[in-house]
């Protein structure tokens, strides 16, 4: 019985304290998507009244709160790692998490891949993506912390994301390059998923080896 707990306590060490991290991130917009065709990004999209729909300016900036330790089950999928907030801003324009479950992460050995369904901002897109990566496949066995010194480049876009411009030409969403990322520690440590499985396990077995001493 004592074995056992050591060794649950043991596994569980490294994830007993999740310290979730905001990784900030820049880039430039490569074009903007028109029902014709796509769009010169560092000139501003105007309406005839005079309002902009995109305003030129093709700098991008942003963050994403990742937990590699942190466990996910909904209707996007389940594993370890989550997303916990994420948000860039490129164009005027503002793009964030809804706070929904409808987002999906996908690793291969050398990228991270995040898709938000029905994200906010913008023009009410349906789907804003971020995609990173790296050297040195960090991914292979699964979601770590992102291997700063080892990125090598990005891209993010967003799809349905509609603004009328004139009659004749309408905005369908944006595309861009990740260039930069960063990274910092969001909050204090906090009890992570895998501290709270451990109580939930090692529970029963110290009740148990409590009555037999008693």
């Amino acid at each position: 019985m004592r074995i056992l707990a050591a060794a649950l306590i043991f596994l569980v060490c490294p994830f007993l304290f999740a310290t979730p991290l905001k990784y900030s991130f820049q880039g430039y917009t490569t074009s903007i998507v028109t029902d014709n065709g796509d769009y010169d990004p560092s000139s501003p999209l105007i309406r005839d009244d005079g309002s902009f729909v995109t305003n030129g300016d093709i700098f991008m900036s942003g963050y994403l709160v990742f937990d590699p330790s942190e466990v996910r089950d909904g209707p996007s999928g389940s594993g370890i790692g989550q997303v916990l907030d994420w948000s860039f801003s490129t164009q005027g324009l503002t793009y964030h998490s809804d706070g929904s479950d409808f987002h999906y992460l996908t690793y291969s050995n050398t990228s991270f891949d995040y898709l938000d369904e029905f994200p906010q901002g913008g023009y009410g897109p349906d789907i804003a993506y971020m995609g990173f990566d790296f050297r040195n496949e960090p991914f292979s066995d699964g979601p770590v912390k992102f291997p700063i010194s080892d990125f090598i480049g990005g891209d993010f876009h967003t799809t349905i994301d509609l603004a009328r411009v004139n009659d004749g030409l309408m905005m369908w969403g944006l595309e861009g390059k990740i260039t930069g990322l960063a990274v910092e520690e969001w909050s204090v440590p906090g009890p992570s998923s895998f501290l709270l499985m451990a109580i939930g396990l090692l529970g029963p077995l110290m009740t148990k080896a409590l009555r037999k001493i008693t």
